[in-house]
């Protein structure tokens, strides 16, 4: 995977990430969200999306899809939480890579066929929200560039003629 995102500093051992530890991780994010404060909220969201990806190279088969919807899920959280502390910078790149981080994940033949078939399921929901936000603010090259990659690596192969 190459994802754009990068951990920080206070991500957990990937020994320790678990779709419980990002159920409480995020429970407490959205928490802090509700309560109007909105930096500690980013920050939980962050370690989420830590969590989240740490999982993607563990998700049990069983468990693919509920690994991806959390990606997503932190992806978007964190971007909306970025907006609102007025980095819209950040924001739109986090939707950006949320799309491409799914793209990549499918397209990596070493992944668990359900993991890869529930990245491509998901990209509907990260395509859509970068659709909203140009819609919002205007289309954003990085919004091109990752509704670009996503039309590129979805569209069927064209035969090459011999």
């Amino acid at each position: 995977m190459n994802p754009q995102y990068s951990a920080t500093q206070a991500s957990p051992a990937p020994d320790d990430a678990s779709l419980p530890l990002w159920e409480r991780t995020m429970r407490a994010a959205v928490s802090r969200q509700r309560a109007g404060q909105w930096k500690p909220a980013a920050d939980g969201y962050r370690q989420a999306l830590d969590i989240a990806l740490l999982l993607m190279d563990r998700a049990p088969a069983a468990r693919a899809d509920d690994c991806v919807a959390a990606l997503v899920v932190s992806f978007l959280n964190l971007s909306d939480a970025q907006a609102e502390l007025g980095h819209a910078e950040q924001a739109v790149a986090l939707l950006c890579n949320a799309h491409e981080t799914l793209l990549a994940l499918h397209l990596e033949p070493c992944r668990l066929p359900e993991l890869r078939a529930a990245a491509l399921r998901h990209t509907r929901e990260t395509h859509m929200a970068i659709v909203m936000h140009a819609r919002d603010h205007g289309m954003h090259p990085l919004c091109a560039r990752a509704l670009d990659a996503g039309r590129q690596a979805l569209e069927p192969q064209r035969a090459q003629p011999h």
